[in-house]
């Protein structure tokens, strides 16, 4: 897992980016693939010892490829041997993680560096380590613990490895995994002193104590010169001797012999049959302080002829000083691969075994005091470690009783098996409690399943198998559903989209409320990704990683534990398969197990088994532990399959379900219950009871309004779904809508008759039903309605009702007619008033239903259908009456009407002949209407009314005379001629002898003398000066005609009046028949007055008429003279 800690954006104070690697056993590969010490050598380039000189955090930048400002560290690392390559300069080696002040970035897979450090590194061309944390070994005290062996025997090893040779007397096969860690300390510091781990040095019994101060019995020697042993103090721990490698005798030091790899002293065996606890020690000093090359070793057997199992070896001269070791006899680890051996109970064999290294060397390595002690020492022993399957890092504890582990802690502790490693790591567990019986622990976060060991103050170990669960450092996917989108860009395997996604559902079915979901296509390639974008992506990409060990890795951000992204990149330089195949990787497996980081799950490599576990190659691993389910369900809740209860409903607008309410807009509220809380419901409305809503939530709302519904009766279903998708049964609720009205008719509307009627009122309802009935007669409803009612009184009557149901509905007010007529009709006539041609006579009655009948003069009783007429003279007398539908029959009643059909006579007293000017009297007489107008025409001019006529034209004339009687009967006598003799002249409007002044006008009509004449409507005067003994005025009467004064010469002036009721053309307005004889002057002057009836005050001159001895016409001395126009008749 790698941890990253730097700024998202400048509003979050902090964010977490993990990156997790996923490894393998040795016998197969995973993510970060595991490599034995061979396979390390094979891919580096360089092979080199180095001593950590500094090292510095920076932010990258964008030439490094790194597109974040995240963290670097940049390691100075000082080159003091190199093992392979020719890489031998100092290097710095820059790779991800650091602090830079409060954020801080941890890459747990990469190695870590102290300064002063050394360390063995395998490196690549770039200088990159290789392996991940596995390039890195570090050197203590001459060891390399990782290899489980002395500095000098590593080197040698990985020499010869780098030669393509094998190791001399190294098997050729690799380690198991889990087994690289050494089971007893077997490097330490100058003169430091290791307490066995399992006998206590104040009880122990000394079976060995070999000082070399003298030759000791029990010992032989083998291999090249044999071992000498030294008879002075030179290089001794204690007394006078020690144990060297001579060269060949017993001499004085001198120089080792090159390759010698066969000198050894071994010791008789040693019984340690009745012990539970031995210890071999002893101390071992070099000279070699320049570049040691010799190892000793000590090696362990039941018999002289083995097998000898070789825990550890010492470089010599990699310290200064005398180096005390020590191995504990009941877990002796083989140095060749044979495993752990306990030879308690049993005879051993102790063998001191000097290599020597290459090239010629003054001075050899050197042993003192070897001891072997042995005791029955008291052991922490477990008898339980309860409950089982505690998971990890969630604070969890165990109950570990037994006896023996001490009253006090001190420096005693508990130790879990460390999941992220294969190499026999271990993680302290948390104490709370500790007694002599009882330790109560917490589960440590990464421990996995396996020996729990627990050590007393004393360094006595006990250890018991048990079982974890899962392990989790609480971090999370932000939410309950990941969406991934998915980049198909895998070189060797097509499908592989579909692959990765058949891993979601085996997350999704682990019974916990997370999902993970497909969202489609993703273009990304780019790894280490960019910046968090917001989406999770899954691609191939064969560049980026930072080693070629490294399968695939999980690259998510978060803040606080809240993952929100996430991004899984697999290392395409693998072959890929879908499924088991050889040499390749299946990605369902691979993508499992990143993709449970994302649930939040730490690795546990050491359980194959396991999802996220260690991997392999042809092989799959598609299914889920059962620690990992509960992880999931930890992490996220556990998935419910119980449904949520029956949701509960109420309406606010309509509270009854067995009511009737005239609201057609409904509101419900619903609420249902569920452990995991509600995710939402589906409802429907409709008329069906026993309806289902469908399975699509409509949100998490509690309520649901409709309106508009129609009238009758509805359903409302609801359902809940809990946050797992369970859904729940439907609960219904019945509403009864009624917004329509009802209806209320009357039986009797429009019933006329001549008695009270007795009305009766009914209403119905489609659905609530008639709640009641308010009426009202010729007035508004007020009064309930129990049964029928009686309506009197003379008219019609309005009966004003509604109805209201039992919904609250209210009709609008309804209103029917019922007539109470006792009054027999009244008849009108139309029939003519005065004497008439003939009499057309109509009647029409107030009651349209009636019947009327009819009778003239008494006679027969005649039904009336339409008017008729009345043609008999004289006065006759009609009789009508009516009756009415209902027998109200009405008084007789009668009209007179007079009838005139003879025409009146006329006559004249017309001569024919007159000497000088005419006057003709007309008469007519009428026997029954009697005369209404005589007319006559002269000379068939227009019609002028009146009963004299005065001719003064000269010559032959006639004239017609009419009477009208006052039925409109005509008569007519003429035309009959007569003669004029004496002449008369006419003088035309136009004449110039007629002189205008004033507002004179001319108009044109063709009822004039000539068809014009001269009008003045303001004031105008007009004069004509004449000669005779006779003056007519001739013009136009009209019903707007005026007053005008008429003067001759200086007499009295003459009002004469224009107005006529119609119109009248050539009419004589004025005459003055006996003038003196000689010169006159008429002048016609406008009043501007006018008769009452008259609606104007124009008036119109045609002509003017003289007759006598005529003259040159002469005008007033205020107007000019003209020659007159005239028109001479004579008869």
């Amino acid at each position: 897992m790698r941890i990253v800690r730097y700024p998202i954006a400048a509003a979050l104070a902090c964010a977490i980016l993990v990156v997790t690697f996923l490894a393998a056993p040795l016998v197969a590969s995973a993510s970060v693939l595991p490599m034995d010490v061979g396979d390390l050598v094979a891919r580096a380039d360089s092979v080199v010892e180095v001593r950590v000189s500094g090292a510095g955090a920076r932010r990258g930048h964008a030439s490094e490829g790194i597109e974040r400002a995240a963290i670097l560290t940049d390691t100075r690392l000082r080159v003091t041997r190199v093992l392979k390559g020719t890489r031998s300069v100092d290097l710095t080696v820059t790779q991800p993680g650091g602090a830079i002040g409060a954020e801080q970035l941890v890459v747990p897979e990469l190695p870590q560096f102290e300064p002063g450090e050394r360390c063995l590194l395998f490196l690549n061309a770039q200088g990159g380590v290789i392996g991940g944390y596995q390039g890195k070994m570090s050197i203590e005290d001459g060891r390399v613990p990782a290899m489980d062996l002395s500095l000098t025997q590593a080197r040698e090893w990985i020499r010869e490895l780098a030669a393509g040779t094998t190791p001399t007397e190294r098997p050729s096969r690799t380690r198991p995994a889990g087994t690289m860690r050494l089971a007893v300390a077997a490097s330490v510091s100058a003169n430091q002193t290791v307490v066995a781990s399992s006998v206590s040095a104040l009880s122990a019994t000394t079976l060995l104590n070999e000082t070399f101060d003298a030759t000791p019995a029990g010992w032989s020697m083998s291999g090249y010169g044999g071992t000498g042993f030294a008879r002075t103090t030179y290089r001794k721990q204690a007394g006078t001797g020690s144990l060297y490698c001579a060269q060949s005798t017993n001499a004085a030091p001198g120089p080792i012999p090159t390759y010698v790899d066969t000198d050894y002293t071994r010791m008789s065996p040693i019984s340690l049959v009745g012990y539970n606890a031995a210890t071999f020690s002893c101390d071992v000093y070099s000279s070699m302080q320049d570049t040691p090359d010799n190892w000793f070793n000590v090696e362990f057997a039941e018999s002289a002829s083995g097998p000898w199992y070789a825990p550890n070896a010492f470089a010599g001269g990699s310290t200064s000083g005398w180096v005390h070791m020590t191995v504990d006899l009941s877990r002796v680890n083989d140095y060749w691969g044979a495993g752990l051996h306990d030879f308690l109970g049993r005879n051993v064999y102790v063998r001191l075994v000097f290599v020597h290294g290459t090239g010629s060397r003054d001075e050899g390595v050197y042993v003192d005091n070897v001891q072997v002690t042995a005791d029955n020492v008291v052991l922490p022993t477990i008898a339980s470690i309860t409950p089982q399957g505690r998971n990890a890092g969630i604070g969890e504890t165990v109950t570990i009783t037994g006896t023996d582990f001490g009253a006090t802690r001190g420096t005693g502790s508990v130790r879990f098996p460390d999941g992220r490693y294969m190499d026999g790591t271990t993680v302290d567990g948390a104490v709370v409690s500790w007694s002599d019986t009882r330790i109560v622990c917490e589960v440590p976060e990464y421990a996995q399943g396996g020996d729990v060991e627990v050590t007393s103050d004393s360094g006595a170990r006990g250890a018991s198998a048990y079982t974890t669960g899962f392990s989790t450092g609480g971090q999370r996917y932000m939410t309950d559903s990941a969406t991934y989108r998915i980049n198909e860009n895998c070189a060797d395997l097509t499908g592989e989209g579909a692959v990765i996604q058949a891993a979601f559902p085996t997350w999704n079915a682990s019974g916990s409320r997370f999902r993970l979901a497909y969202g489609g296509s993703s273009g990304a390639t780019k790894n280490p990704p960019s910046t968090d974008n917001g989406v999770n992506e899954v691609f191939f990409s064969s560049t980026g990683f930072t080693d070629s060990g490294i399968l695939a890795w999980n690259y998510y951000w978060l803040i606080g534990n809240q993952i929100i992204e996430s991004d899984i990149i697999l290392n395409d330089s693998y072959s890929w398969a879908n499924g088991a195949a050889s040499g390749k990787y299946d990605v369902q497996t691979i993508a499992l197990h990143e993709l449970g980081h994302t649930v939040g799950l730490d690795d546990q490599y050491l359980d194959f088994s396991e999802a996220m576990g260690a991997g392999a190659a042809n092989s799959t691993r598609r299914a889920l532990s059962q620690a990992e389910i509960d992880g999931s369900k930890y992490l996220y809740g556990a998935e419910e399959t119980t449904p949520p209860s029956d949701p509960t409903i109420s309406s606010a607008t309509h509270i009854s379900q067995t009511a009737w309410y005239s609201s057609a807009s409904p509101n419900f509220t619903f609420t249902a219950t569920d452990a995991s809380g509600i995710g939402g419901y589906s409802y429907a409305l409709d008329q069906n009871a026993s309806a289902v809503p469908d399975t699509v939530a409509e949100g998490s709302a509690t309520s649901k309004s409709y309106g508009g519904l129609a009238s009758g009766q509805w359903y409302f279903h609801v359902r809940a779904v809990d946050t797992f998708g369970n859904w729940g049964a439907t609960s219904t609720y019945g509403i009864r809508v009624d917004a329509i009205a009802p209806a209320t008719e009357c039986a009797q509307n429009g019933v006329v008759s001549r008695a009270p009627v007795l009305v009766s009122l009914g209403a119905s309802d489609a659905h609530s039903g008639v709640a009641s009935i308010l009426y009202g007669i010729d007035a508004v409803p007020g009064t309930a309605y129990t049964g029928a009612f009686l309506v009197s009184g003379q008219g019609t009557h309005s009966i004003n009702f509604r109805s209201t149901d039992a919904a609250g509905n209210t009709e609008s007010v309804q209103t029917a007619f019922v007539t109470i007529d006792g009054v027999p009709p009244t008849t009108s006539v139309s029939a003519p008033s005065s004497w008439v041609h003939t009499a057309t006579v109509d009647f029409n009655t107030d009651d349209a239903a009636a019947s009327t009948f009819f009778r003239v003069d008494a006679g027969g009783w005649t039904p009336y259908a339409a008017e008729f007429p009345v043609a008999d003279e004289g006065t006759r007398t009609v009789e009508f009456y009516s009756v009415d539908v209902l027998g109200n029959t009405e008084t007789t009643r009668s009209v007179d009407v007079f009838v005139d059909r003879t025409a009146p006579t006329v006559s004249s007293d017309v001569a024919a002949s007159y000497d000088g000017p005419a006057t003709i009297a007309l008469s007519a007489a009428d026997a029954l209407s009697q005369v209404a107008a005589v007319e006559y025409r002269l000379d068939g001019g227009s019609w002028v009314q009146g009963q004299s006529v005065s001719v003064t034209q000269t010559g032959t004339h006639s004239i017609e005379v009419l009477a009208r009687d006052k039925a409109g009967n005509v008569a007519v006598s003429g035309p009959t001629s007569f003669t004029v003799a004496s002449g008369t002249t006419r003088f035309d409007q136009t004449d110039p002898a007629i002189v205008y002044q004033g507002g004179w006008r001319r108009l044109f009509d063709d009822g004039c003398w000539t068809g014009t004449a001269f009008a003045a409507d303001r004031t105008g005067v007009a004069y004509l000066a004449f000669d005779g003994l006779a003056v007519w005025l001739v013009g136009s009467k009209g019903p707007a005609s005026g007053l005008a004064k008429v003067t001759i010469d200086a007499g009295a002036p003459a009002l004469v009046d224009f107005y006529a009721p119609a119109q009248v053309y050539r009419a004589s307005l004025y005459s003055v028949e006996r003038l003196s004889p000689g010169s006159h002057i008429i002048k016609v002057e406008w009043t501007g007055a006018k008769n009452p009836a008259s609606s104007g005050t124009s008036i119109s001159l045609d002509a003017v008429d003289v007759s006598g001895a005529l003259q040159q016409a002469v005008a007033p001395t205020a107007v000019a003279r003209r020659a007159p126009k005239r028109r001479v008749w004579r008869w």
